[in-house]
């Protein structure tokens, strides 16, 4: 309806008013509020406004953001919260298909939903690894089962980071690199997921992802 597209409007702009805001503040302030997003998150409160604010906060601290990661993984345990949150998202996704199986109102969840956790996750890479369970469950929770028009956002998401990355490997091939990784080894399978879908180090490669935090 239009009240409810208006609402979305005004929620939208308060929130990327907010997002200015404190990515132009002082480091104290932005180290607090990485703090009180990522427990937000681990409870699974506004989960979507916390993923959306911990990118651009991370961002907004420029050459210390690899600095403000790893303290936000190793003292405020992110990668923990961040898997928490997607399997709320799972249950979120599994209830809505149960809702719908008995007429009752579903929760919606939407592309912007997964694109988020995303572009978080990814545009991270380097330096917030993981192991290859999680990145089975982070195919489980955004991919796998899900309703198709969130399945298709998402692969359409690692798609074009792939078509990019193939572009820029004039040599080589990817299937190359799948003989070269150790099925048995997780770090490289995790090291070569990231190489291959998202090429994490180059910050055009987030242009989609980009459009849900906008």
């Amino acid at each position: 309806s239009a009240a409810r597209l208006a609402e979305d409007h005004l929620f939208d702009e308060a929130q990327r008013l907010l997002f200015c805001l404190l990515c132009g503040a002082d480091g104290r302030i932005r180290h607090r509020f990485v703090s009180a997003a990522v427990a937000s998150l681990a409870e699974h409160r506004a989960p979507l406004v916390c993923v959306r604010l911990l990118a651009k906060l991370f961002r907004s601290f420029g050459a210390q953001a690899k600095e403000m990661l790893r303290w936000a993984v190793q003292d405020l345990h992110l990668a923990d919260a961040i898997f928490s949150d997607m399997l709320w998202l799972r249950r979120d996704c599994d209830s809505e298909k149960a809702a719908s199986a008995s007429d009752a109102a579903p929760t919606p969840v939407t592309p912007d939903d997964a694109l988020a956790r995303l572009d978080l996750v990814f545009a991270f890479a380097q330096d917030l690894p993981l192991t290859a369970y999680q990145i089975d469950r982070l195919w489980h929770c955004l991919v796998a089962g899900q309703p198709a028009q969130l399945a298709d956002v998402t692969l359409k998401w690692l798609f074009d980071l792939l078509y990019i990355l193939l572009r820029q490997r004039r040599s080589g091939s990817i299937i190359d690199g799948v003989d070269q990784a150790s099925v048995s080894d997780d770090a490289c399978d995790a090291d070569f997921l990231w190489d291959v879908a998202l090429a994490a180090e180059n910050s055009d490669n987030r242009c989609y992802s980009c459009r849900c935090n906008q």
